[in-house]
């Protein structure tokens, strides 16, 4: 089935999971990242060769330990130099500006077994350059988007396109709308955007 939510056959997060347990990499560009969601798919996108994630806004964890993770690879002042997108005078009102809208919900996070061992995963994960986590600057991040790439496949890779956030609400819990888009012609579009 095509029309993915939380109660499809098979569900939102069953098909994410099959579908980059088939992958060697993925791109994912959602308006909200947070450890939940991260954690309800941690194991396969350890599995990859590659991830990239763009983010509108994410939760305190997340920012925390990608801050770790980076500053444990070597050239971290030549990649922050690399990827800066915004001018220097900009950055600081853009960070406090990014850390207020963090603090939204951030107190009512539970703190389980599985969310720490999900943190030191996406720690890991960062640290080794197997997942690159950039923040969306320029406007409000709405999109939420998740491309899977494949090798020795028939396709190049799948799609799953809607309103579900990386959160574990938007895979499991609130009312969303995704499709699956496959073909040649749809993951090149995806892939340009």
């Amino acid at each position: 089935m095509n029309i993915l939510h939380a109660t499809t056959d098979p569900s939102l997060l069953q098909r994410l999971k099959e579908m980059l347990g088939s992958s060697a990499r993925a791109d994912i560009a959602v308006g909200y990242f947070f450890i939940s969601g991260f954690e309800q798919v941690s194991a396969e996108l350890s599995a990859l060769k590659k991830v990239r994630i763009l983010v509108g806004r994410t939760d305190r964890q997340v920012v925390e330990q990608v801050a770790l993770g980076l500053q444990q690879a070597e050239a971290l002042q030549s990649k922050l130099e690399a990827d800066s997108t915004v001018r220097r005078s900009q950055q600081e009102a853009l960070a406090a500006q990014a850390v207020a809208h963090v603090a939204e919900g951030v107190a009512a996070l539970p703190q389980t077994e599985g969310s720490e061992r999900a943190v030191a995963a996406l720690r890991a994960m960062v640290a080794s350059g197997k997942v690159e986590v950039k923040a969306y600057l320029r406007s409000t991040l709405h999109a939420k988007a998740y491309l899977c790439w494949y090798e020795n496949h028939a396709e190049p890779g799948a799609a799953v396109v809607g309103s579900s956030n990386f959160t574990l609400a938007g895979f499991t819990g609130n009312t969303e709308l995704n499709v699956r888009v496959t073909g040649d012609a749809e993951m090149a579009e995806l892939k340009r955007w």
